[in-house]
């Protein structure tokens, strides 16, 4: 499954690390330091 991070404090950093160890991919992080990548074109990648 492909997940993007929308908030990457200690919750999203659990999330990460609980979908990675179950083969999960990580798509995108979005965070208060890039919110200028969260637009429409980043999330169609966690769709694929």
């Amino acid at each position: 499954m492909n997940i993007a991070l929308i908030g990457y404090g200690k919750m999203g950093q659990a999330i990460e690390e609980i979908a990675l160890r179950r083969g999960h991919t990580i798509t995108c992080k979005i965070s208060s330091r890039n919110l200028q990548d969260f637009n429409p074109r980043v999330l169609q990648w966690a769709r694929m």
